[in-house]
């Protein structure tokens, strides 16, 4: 990384704004959990004048991966109207990134609609992601399932669930035509292993978790192997769960923004496919804010959280709740790797 940084620091003085948008955006931060240097690189060129639409598109591309990432809602509504900006000027573009754009665009919009519940915004948010999805055909296959895992996550913030299953089905399928990138493909059953046990067709969504046992995590969405954990558990096979979850726990970046809360989801989820209501409903208080960490702990915190009630009542789910609110963190975790007993 010194190299990289020295020759980011030689182009933003003495080389042009498209040099450094390209080695800004071309540097895959995340893989060296350095998501916040590399947003503090991509933000001044995103306005940088002189900057061509194609390489301000990629520079608009990383950002939004980035703050996404860094959970940085609060510049959502720079990146919205930005990315606007740049598409309607694109347009002649012949380039992948502009689909991919489009589906992060809709995504981001999604996840704002979703806290101001309207309603026209999502439909425009949904329709923004089917419209990169559907330009992406006319590039290469990885670029294609991209935009499908891309749309799926949006679509799933968004609760148009059937939809979303459509795009990893479909992402599935694409994967399966290309060699490599075993990372994506991980994601695709990983996430469609989630609907098919929450949907209760458990068969399949083990199928589809089993596929990827060792398969390496990777973007759009770190979490291919932590999402195999509710089929397993699912399939009663809650030791080999709660295995899976203590590996994604100590894989974890130091500082990845509610990371450790995320796995408090889905140790919620693991206790949840087994209907142990009491011990989902603690954790899923004691997760805090950790839905919010990637659109699949969203899923799995909204499923689990509407059965644990249900199976409840509305008495004991409220004291169950805030027993979960006030419990620390760490015995949240060891609670949901199965270190202590509930």
């Amino acid at each position: 990384m010194d190299d990289v940084r020295a020759a980011l620091e030689w182009s933003s003085t003495s080389g042009s704004p498209t040099l450094s948008a390209a080695l800004a955006s071309g540097i895959a931060w995340r893989r060296f959990d350095q998501w916040r240097e590399g947003l503090r690189w991509c933000e001044p060129l995103a306005d940088a004048e002189g900057l061509d639409d194609r390489s301000r598109l990629q520079v608009l591309a990383m950002l939004f991966y980035l703050d996404v990432y860094d959970l940085r809602y609060q510049r959502a509504g720079y990146l919205d109207r930005r990315a606007k900006q740049v598409l309607s000027s694109a347009e002649g573009i012949d380039d992948p990134l502009v689909p991919l754009v489009w589906t992060f665009l809709g995504g981001l919009s999604g996840g704002i609609t979703g806290q101001a519940q309207d309603h026209v915004l999502a439909d425009l948010s949904a329709e923004w992601m089917e419209t990169g999805v559907a330009m992406s055909e006319s590039f290469t296959l990885p670029w294609q399932l991209y935009c499908r895992l891309s749309a799926a996550m949006g679509l799933t913030v968004l609760l148009r669930c059937d939809a979303a299953v459509g795009h990893l089905e479909a992402a599935v399928g694409l994967a399966d035509q290309i060699e490599g990138y075993d990372a994506l493909r991980g994601v695709a059953r990983g996430f469609l292993s989630v609907y098919r046990a929450l949907d209760g067709d458990v068969d399949a969504g083990l199928a589809l978790a089993q596929s990827i046992a060792g398969f390496p995590s990777g973007p759009p969405n770190q979490d291919g192997p932590l999402m195999t954990v509710i089929a397993l558990a699912g399939a009663g096979d809650v030791g080999h769960a709660r295995r899976q979850l203590r590996a994604s726990f100590q894989s974890l970046p130091t500082d990845a923004p509610l990371g450790i809360e995320e796995v408090v989801v889905f140790g919620a989820g693991i206790a949840g496919a087994v209907q142990d209501w009491d011990l989902t409903a603690r954790l899923l208080a004691a997760s805090g804010e950790g839905f919010r960490r990637s659109p699949v702990a969203y899923l799995v915190y909204l499923t689990f959280r509407d059965r644990a009630r249900a199976a409840l009542g509305p008495a004991r789910a409220r004291t169950l709740r805030e027993e979960g609110r006030r419990m620390p963190l760490q015995d949240a975790v060891a609670l949901a790797l199965g270190d202590t007993a509930p």
